[in-house]
């Protein structure tokens, strides 16, 4: 049987119609095909109790949360999100939260957010084994992080920029691989470890 990912997506709009779409970036999809990764699909926004549905049907092995929208502006992409996390931990599936995703990830265990400056369209370090220095794109960070995950790499400013759940195959980053030129090989490995089944 052939196992799936996938891929969360964001609320957006197209120039002249006025309907509601679902999307992601074509960074994702770039980024993909340069791994030669293509056993995805993307996950709509529908009614969350149809997400197990969905996902038993198209043998999702795991889920890829992309970033984009702050948590609580589109309410069915937050229920969708919070869906497929409680079936990523009901069969124990690997999941990767990029940035909002991660976030996610965190809320959905109880953990909370707070607004932070100088986080938005610049780059950093991070405290990383070799001090890398990653891209980033949020207004929000983790306040407080729920007790089951353990904090992987912390900015200058000690803001949490990635986590790993202690139990669960979790993982997130707060900075997008997806919009590196050339992908770090530790995001590369990551990545790789998701859809790999």
């Amino acid at each position: 049987m052939k196992f799936s990912i996938a891929i969360s997506t964001r609320l957006s709009s197209a120039v002249g119609y006025e309907e509601q779409r679902d999307s992601i970036s074509r960074d994702w999809i770039k980024l993909l095909s340069s791994l030669s990764i293509n056993n995805y699909i993307l996950l709509p926004n529908m009614e969350a109790n149809m997400i197990s549905e969905y996902c038993d049907y198209h043998s999702i092995n795991g889920f890829l949360l992309t970033g984009g929208d702050v948590i609580g502006k589109d309410i069915m992409r937050d229920s969708v999100e919070f869906a497929a996390l409680n079936h990523a931990k009901v069969k124990s599936l690997k999941v990767l939260g990029v940035c909002r995703g991660m976030q996610m990830i965190s809320s959905f265990f109880g953990g909370t957010l707070k607004s932070v400056d100088g986080h938005l369209a610049i780059k950093h370090k991070i405290n990383d084994s070799k001090s890398r220095i990653v891209n980033s794109y949020h207004n929000f960070a983790i306040d407080n992080l729920p007790e089951c995950f353990k904090v992987i790499c912390r900015s200058n400013d000690n803001s949490i920029e990635s986590i790993s759940h202690k139990i669960l195959p979790w993982y997130g980053c707060m900075w997008h691989p997806e919009r590196d030129g050339i992908i770090h090989p530790l995001d590369k490995k990551i990545i790789q470890s998701l859809f790999s089944l």
